[in-house]
């Protein structure tokens, strides 16, 4: 809704905000379109390792479009992104989503 304006002000952080909410309550799709912001530093500072772990959690949920995105990024990030983005999803899956940044740790 915020992401594109539809019925309000387009607000690319009020729409990070709320798939962040969604996100850390299990949606796939919410957890898609907050990785795809991160990806396009949209509302968000751009970082490929926080998109990687979203997208890796979104993908296995089995969300099919979170797949190729994730197959797409990762060429382009190095090993050590990668594992850092790995552990990132891992813990914030095992944490239900309360750990689900660097900040936490």
């Amino acid at each position: 809704m915020y992401d594109n304006g539809n019925g309000v002000v387009e607000d690319n952080k009020e729409a990070v905000k709320w798939y962040e909410l969604a996100a850390k309550r299990g949606n796939s799709t919410a957890q898609f379109r907050l990785a795809n912001q991160y990806r396009e530093g949209s509302g968000v500072k751009k970082d490929d390792v926080y998109a990687y772990m979203w997208l890796k959690i979104s993908s296995n949920k089995g969300y099919k479009k979170a797949t190729e995105i994730l197959n797409e990024l990762n060429d382009a990030l190095t090993f050590q992104e990668i594992q850092l983005a790995n552990m990132l999803s891992d813990t914030c899956k095992e944490s239900k989503y309360k750990k689900c940044s660097l900040e936490d740790f």
